[in-house]
C-alpha cells in the first residue's frame, strides 16, 4: 500500500520540511506524482526514490524550503499534500499529509 506518516503535522516555516511517501508490497519501480505540483518552484525538491528489492518498497520524498512553506501558508493554511502512484495503468492510489504552518515570533 501507499502511506505517509504522520497524516497530520505542524510545521514551522523556518526549516526545510520533508514528506516521505512509501509504496510497499511491490515488485518493480514506480513513478510518484506530488500535489500541489509546483515544478517551477526552486524551493521544492522531489525525489522519486528507487525500488528496494530487500523490502519490496520504494520511498519518494518532497522537501520544501522555508520560503516555499511560507508561500503555501499564504495560499492555504492548513494545506494538504498528496503523493499518487498509478499501478497497472489503471489503479490510482493516493496518500496525504495535512500541514498546519506556524511562524515563530520573536518577543521583545
Amino acid at each position: 500500500g501507499l502511506s505517509i506518516g504522520p497524516w497530520r503535522q505542524n510545521v514551522y516555516t523556518t526549516y526545510n520540511h520533508t514528506i516521505s511517501c512509501r509504496l510497499s508490497d511491490i515488485t518493480e519501480e514506480y513513478i510518484f506524482l506530488w500535489t500541489p505540483q509546483r515544478y517551477w518552484d526552486s524551493g521544492i525538491t522531489l525525489s522519486n526514490g528507487t525500488f528496494d528489492s530487500t523490502s519490496s518498497s520504494q520511498v519518494s520524498t518532497m522537501t520544501i524550503s522555508p520560503v516555499s512553506l511560507r508561500d503555501f501558508q499564504n495560499y492555504s493554511n492548513p494545506q494538504t499534500f498528496r503523493c499518487r502512484v498509478t499501478i497497472n495503468n489503471t489503479d490510482l492510489i493516493t496518500a496525504s499529509q495535512v500541514i498546519t504552518f506556524f511562524n515563530p515570533s520573536k518577543k521583545i
